[in-house]
């Protein structure tokens, strides 16, 4: 099940992908919330994007915060037969040391990773949220979005036991990656060069239960 409250045409305008500037993660099992310690500097047009991995089908994001007041926008969830992905955008986030803090409707598993990019478009900074789940050795979804804009997503398994180490597709770079020991789960986050018709995907080398998805992050 696909969730995205807001979907945007692909615009033709942006013509400068954005910028990631630094990103951080943690995860933790049996948990209600999830804080990532995360500096953002200065910088122009800044967007502070949140990904969020959670190994259960019915535990949900209630919501994100930045620097203790700041609310983050929900951008997409997907939802496979066991866990459940979901990413969560803020445009113009205070510059600071601070902490993203990821609230839960039950104590779950969890991974999140922030992330901040500049030369974000303030006023529609995501595009066309997308995933899916299944089961196979490869993970994939097709994402809008356009050469000027930033492809944003991310994967997670879960299985009985632990396949070799996944690996991002041809045309992405490796954002952040955790793996969770007790629950036999691993997460990863990755981005691309946006294109109309973006294939974002993960490649494990046995077949295992998994869940996708990704949004354009639109520049300027």
């Amino acid at each position: 099940m696909i969730i995205n409250p807001y979907s945007y045409p692909a615009a033709s305008g942006p013509t400068t992908p954005p910028t990631l500037v630094a990103s951080s993660s943690h995860g933790s099992t049996a948990s209600t919330s999830r804080s990532i310690n995360l500096t953002i500097s200065a910088g122009s047009d800044r967007a502070l994007v949140v990904w969020v991995t959670l190994n259960s089908a019915s535990v949900t994001v209630t919501g994100v915060t930045w620097n203790t007041s700041e609310n983050l926008t929900f951008v997409g969830r997907t939802t496979g037969s066991s866990q459940t992905v979901e990413m969560w955008v803020l445009v113009n986030p205070t510059e600071t040391f601070a902490q993203a803090v990821v609230s839960l409707s039950g104590s779950v598993d969890v991974w999140a990773d922030a992330m901040y990019y500049t030369g974000v478009d303030q006023s529609a900074p995501t595009e066309n949220y997308d995933g899916t789940s299944g089961s196979s050795t490869t993970a994939s979804t097709t994402i809008t979005s356009n050469t000027g804009s930033l492809v944003v997503g991310g994967f997670s398994w879960r299985g009985s036991g632990y396949p070799p180490f996944p690996a991002v597709g041809g045309d992405q770079t490796l954002i952040e990656e955790f793996g969770f020991g007790e629950a036999y789960g691993f997460g990863m986050t990755s981005r691309e060069t946006g294109a109309p018709s973006t294939t974002h995907s993960y490649t494990v080398g046995s077949s295992i239960d998994w869940i996708i998805g990704g949004a354009s992050i639109k520049g300027l």
